[in-house]
């Protein structure tokens, strides 16, 4: 933080970092500390963290890099320039409010942002829904109680208009809504009703599924198909042609339709796939 601060750059602090800065004399367990930096800074962030010795773990992301420890290869800093919520939205208009709503906070390691409470909770449901849907760690998802009575303890006067508000322009009701729901079911009183407000629940659930199951069966697997062609390859011979040619554009499709409820639903009518609605 302090080698980013000397650039002029004072990074957002997310996920487990926030929470250890909101509550210090509780253990946070976490991988690593994700920072979001302004678009325009993201590259620039990038080359300071490499100058400090980290190295770039895997293929960078469109919206971040993971740095590790060269000899070890633990965790140490995820790099954002924006906050990947499973679904398309306009980045830029999300990341102008979330910086608008943050405040400055100084730590040890320098100057840093904070996520308004509203905003810090509603990355924290998007990121329980991503951490249910991809099965990525338990730990993931029980930080996310824990997280939740931190973040509202500290908020007295916390704004559920402002989350609807942010779940509305993302596009990310049936995931939001998902996540509230589960933790609802699991931990009856830590969420209040206005967490959920006005909401049709029920439609909101079954959207989440339609999306995942969308997502686990159609997706995935044509997206890791389309990630080892190349039109260069297929046009020189070393690749079918055929198999572009069928993957690509039936892909697009699919990324087209991800995320968006309704298309969602009436690309798995049209692909014959009604199980889940039976179920």
């Amino acid at each position: 933080v302090r080698a980013l601060n000397a650039d002029g750059i004072r990074p957002m602090v997310i996920k487990g970092g926030a929470i250890k800065i909101l509550n210090p004399s509780r253990p946070r367990i976490m991988g690593d500390v994700d920072l979001v930096v302004r678009d325009g800074d993201y590259d620039r962030a990038r080359e300071i963290v490499s100058g400090l010795g980290y190295v770039e773990k895997g293929i960078p992301t469109q919206h971040s890099v993971d740095f590790v420890e060269p000899e070890t290869d633990r965790g140490v800093v995820d790099i954002h320039r924006w906050i990947d919520l499973d679904c398309p939205y306009d980045h830029d208009l999300f990341a102008s409010g979330l910086f608008a709503r943050s405040r400055a906070i100084k730590t040890q390691g320098g100057e840093v942002l904070l996520p308004s409470a509203e905003d810090h909770f509603f990355i924290l449901m998007m990121n329980l829904s991503k951490n249910i849907s991809h099965r990525q760690t338990v730990q993931g998802i029980l930080n996310a109680f824990f997280d939740s009575e931190v973040i509202l303890g500290g908020a007295p006067a916390f704004d559920w208009t402002r989350v609807f508000e942010t779940v509305k322009t993302t596009g990310a009701e049936s995931f939001y809504y998902a996540s509230v729901a589960f933790v609802r079911r699991l931990a009856p009183t830590l969420l209040p009703d206005a967490a959920l407000g006005d909401a049709k629940t029920e439609r909101r659930l079954r959207q989440c599924a339609m999306q995942l199951y969308f997502w686990r069966y159609w997706k995935l697997p044509t997206w890791q198909v389309f990630r080892r062609i190349s039109l260069k390859r297929a046009l020189f011979g070393r690749q079918s042609l055929k198999l572009w040619l069928s993957v690509v554009p039936y892909y697009c499709v699919l990324k087209l339709v991800d995320g968006r409820p309704p298309l969602v639903s009436a690309f798995l009518r049209l692909a014959g796939e009604r199980t889940l609605e039976r179920k």
